[in-house]
């Protein structure tokens, strides 16, 4: 093959680079469209999520330490019902940091029992009322 056959063969006519031109350009649209809807309905997967209605009502309990971990469980299924949502509407970011808080506030709960279980639950309640301990340990009972 000579060097001219094989210029040839590689040069593209005006016809052929306007096409190679229209094909790369519609696959680059195309990817900006998916990407754009994909962000809109996670955006919307996000507000339904946020719409799962909180536990209905809260029973009468005897004791106020039973009503509150009631509480605490109920805005922790919540959580969990919103990730479900979230998940089911491929939104796997939006569902990630609903875990995150659910598992910050279980281990958060815990860290308060085992207070508690020590110490006695005066001695939570003086740490979740003190200012300097305000943050991430101020669930209460």
């Amino acid at each position: 093959m000579t060097r001219e056959e094989r210029e040839g063969s590689t040069r593209f006519s005006p016809e052929d680079a306007l096409s190679l031109f229209t094909q790369s350009l519609d696959l680059t649209l195309r990817k900006h469209k998916e990407e754009l809807f994909k962000e809109i309905d996670t955006r919307i997967g996000a507000k339904e999520a946020e719409s799962v209605p909180p536990v209905k009502q809260t029973p009468k309990f005897r004791y106020d330490g039973n009503e509150k971990q009631f509480s605490f469980n109920g805005e922790r299924l919540s959580e969990l019902e919103k990730t479900l949502k979230l998940i089911e509407k491929d939104s796997p970011a939006l569902a990630i940091q609903y875990l995150e808080k659910s598992i910050k506030a279980l281990k958060e709960r815990n860290k308060l029992l085992c207070i508690a279980d020590k110490y006695g639950w005066d001695v939570v309640f003086e740490y979740i009322d003190d200012p300097i301990t305000e943050g991430p340990t101020t669930q209460q009972s």
